[in-house]
């Protein structure tokens, strides 16, 4: 039987690169890795062991990750301008009872600041 060689871009790699894009994208929309660091409730300097592959992050992490991306995508698909989505995400939100959409994201999940999304992009396009 021939033994195969790792492949250098298999699954786990482009999985691990993938999701170091999606925490690039986040980190720029709420300014820093630290913010990053800060929403996710990990050290200040995880994420960029996590970008640079030093480590992968867990479970929890990856999902929470993956929701945010998603949260931060649509935001910049309605608003477009970085800094607005930035203040969008840490500013309070009547949508959101007075709370930011980092903070209910990492207390109630991306679910209820998707729908305050969906209700500002119906009210953008009434």
């Amino acid at each position: 039987m021939v033994k195969r060689s790792a492949d250098p871009l298999g699954a786990a790699n482009v999985a691990a690169i993938e999701i170091a894009n999606r925490m690039n994208v986040v980190a720029k929309a709420l300014g820093s890795r630290a913010r990053l660091a800060e929403a996710l409730n990990v050290s200040a300097s995880q994420p960029t062991r996590w970008i640079e592959g030093q480590e992968a992050p867990n479970f929890e992490n990856t999902r929470a990750i993956v929701d945010l991306e998603h949260v931060v995508v649509r935001a910049v698909l309605l608003w477009g301008d970085e800094p607005v989505v930035k203040a969008w995400l840490t500013g309070r939100n009547a949508l959101l009872h007075g709370a930011s959409p980092i903070d209910v994201i990492a207390t109630q999940g991306s679910a209820p600041v998707i729908d305050a999304l969906d209700q500002a992009t119906a009210s953008a396009f009434a």
